[in-house]
């Protein structure tokens, strides 16, 4: 299990970090030639189809992935079901996208819909071939085709904003980003769909996946509403600067728990049964993942004004203080995340559905109490609302792992008091530099020497784990 893990992690990690470094590379470069009212347009569309996404994939994903047997015919029912609600989901965003136009007053946004609107029935498509790979622990073949793809469609999308087709390279990167992946999913997994619906393939399917998709909804909703509420109330540029702010913010966190996550969910689900297992592993990712999020994410925030500046141009400039408030918001989801996962693990998603519509109901109260007081207090009442869904998360884990409150304090509170005391050590000799350039590098590199010196000294795990990781490569 261990050797299956640490490879599984490991070419998951690889996709990871290849596909959002280029992600990330490519978005900066188009962010540099578009403006954030052409993010704001393409926002509008994210928001809609997030949550179309979860619908119709009802949780097949991840039933496919946890049951102990899967056999084609497994398969198949989930590849036609998935692929005929992506057709009516199309066809209901078309004959509904002048609606959406007019209610946001954003007349471009009715052509947009109708087109970039495929994008749904592609990956859906391609949901039963990616299911299977993940299941085979096929990492290794899912990072190069995510790599190659990403290249492509980012090189694509790079050179339709330079010539000045703004939002339309966005669209045209997602829709051959799609394609191509689904296209090479079937080709790399060689699994093709057999004309066989099995009833009881599909109630065993949804006996998993309905909660899970129910709670998927209401996560997405819930992570969607601010970009519906900052739309609706307020102006395009607005709703860019938020929705870049987010995706800058949570990059980090949020990709290093995918990927350890993504890895391990296949293998945790082989050993349901072990308790003591999972909630030791739980702990370790957890630890292991801070280790790297929380330290990166706060040299962020703490030089946000500077990244910013050498990075984009002035007219992103407004974007700091949301950067600042969101990159500390986005490492909950570190924890949260593990938490999701053991809860799919041990096949408690009625009960992960119960925690995350408690989660909600509370963030959704908060959101309503802060809206009138204007953006920036909104994200203060994001960022509270974060760390209360880790509280939250570990009451309803705690009787079912035994994973507890302290659990988590002992493996995220130190990494995290040295990361701030290195950062903040690190930036404020370096801030007397005048070269913005210099004072980047410098607070970059004293930071990490001081973590990593400071962590080494504390006997920290995480250091001779990743170096001997590396070695062993």
């Amino acid at each position: 299990m261990l050797s299956d893990a640490k490879r599984s992690v490991f070419w998951s990690g690889v996709q990871q970090v290849t596909v959002f470094g280029l992600q990330l590379v490519t978005t900066l470069i188009i962010a540099r030639l578009i403006t954030p009212e052409d993010y704001g347009i393409i926002a509008m569309t994210i928001v809609f189809f997030s949550i179309a996404q979860v619908i119709l994939d009802f949780g097949m994903e991840g039933a496919l992935i946890q049951k102990k047997e899967c056999k084609q015919e497994d398969y198949d029912t989930a590849f036609f079901f998935s692929t005929a609600m992506s057709l009516l989901f199309y066809c209901g965003f078309y004959l509904a996208s002048g609606w959406i136009a007019g209610f946001f007053a954003i007349p471009q946004l009715e052509k947009v819909i109708k087109i970039s609107a495929a994008v749904l029935v592609i990956r859906a498509i391609g949901i039963a071939p990616y299911s299977k790979m993940q299941r085979e622990l096929r990492f290794r073949n899912l990072a190069r085709i995510s790599a190659a793809v990403t290249l492509v469609s980012g090189a694509v999308a790079i050179y339709m904003a330079y010539k000045g087709f703004a939002y339309w390279a966005l669209i045209a990167q997602t829709l051959l980003s799609a394609a191509a992946m689904t296209l090479l999913y079937f080709a790399a997994s060689k699994w093709f769909p057999r004309f066989r619906i099995s009833g009881k393939s599909f109630r065993q399917l949804v006996s998993f996946g309905f909660p899970m998709m129910l709670t998927s909804l209401i996560n997405a909703v819930y992570n969607n509403l601010y970009t519906l509420v900052i739309g609706k109330k307020f102006d395009k540029k607005q709703l860019g600067l938020f929705n870049r702010a987010a995706t800058f913010a949570g990059y980090v966190p949020t990709n290093l728990s995918d990927f350890s996550q993504r890895a391990l969910f296949p293998i945790f689900s082989r050993y349901q049964d072990d308790l003591p297992l999972l909630r030791q592993q739980a702990v370790r990712t957890m630890h292991l993942t801070a280790f790297l999020a929380v330290p990166l994410n706060l040299f962020f925030l703490v030089n946000a004004s500077d990244i910013i500046s050498l990075v984009l141009k002035d007219r992103w400039i407004d974007i700091v203080p949301m950067i600042r408030l969101l990159c500390a918001a986005h490492l909950s989801y570190i924890v949260c995340n593990i938490h999701m996962n053991l809860f799919k693990a041990i096949k408690h998603t009625d009960r992960l559905f119960i925690c995350e519509t408690t989660k909600k109901i509370l963030g959704v109260i908060i959101l309503v109490v802060t809206l009138p007081m204007g953006i920036m207090p909104m994200i203060w009442g994001l960022l509270a609302f974060n760390f209360i869904n880790i509280v939250i998360g570990a009451l309803f884990i705690h009787p079912l792992v035994g994973l507890d409150l302290k659990d988590h304090l002992k493996s995220l509170v130190p990494t995290t008091a040295v990361a701030i005391a290195s950062v903040l050590a690190a930036y404020y000799p370096a801030s007397l530099i005048e070269n913005i350039y210099a004072r980047v590098i410098t607070s970059g590199i004293t930071a990490a020497l001081l973590f990593l010196g400071v962590s080494k000294l504390m006997k920290d795990e995480a250091v001779p784990f990743f170096l001997g990781y590396f070695r062993r490569r």
